[in-house]
């Protein structure tokens, strides 16, 4: 999981369209699990965002937990445009 991605690559023509769905999707989801983190560790959600970025993993890992709990299965990642700043959410490819 990494918390930065290549925005030149998600900013291409052929991908821009697919970003701006996952951050409608994921923007919300991470920001709502951070909250819960923040609330259950009795932090200010900025200091939970500023851990993520940090790449501190425990905060990383409960902010991926919380998502996998709700959405099991369903995304294998999470990202952050520096451009848009916003969070986004890779899907698990399924067959």
């Amino acid at each position: 999981m990494s918390p930065n991605s290549q925005d030149a690559t998600l900013h291409a023509p052929e991908n821009i369209q697919e970003h701006f769905r996952m951050q409608g999707i994921g923007d919300p989801i991470v920001r709502e699990a951070m909250t819960i983190v923040a609330k259950a560790n009795d932090l200010p959600v900025e200091r939970v965002e500023r851990l993520f970025f940090s790449r501190d993993q425990v905060a990383a890992d409960m902010v991926y937990a919380l998502i996998q709990m709700r959405y099991p299965d369903r995304f294998e990642s999470i990202g952050y445009c520096t451009i848009c700043r916003k969070f986004f959410l890779r899907e698990i490819p399924h067959s």
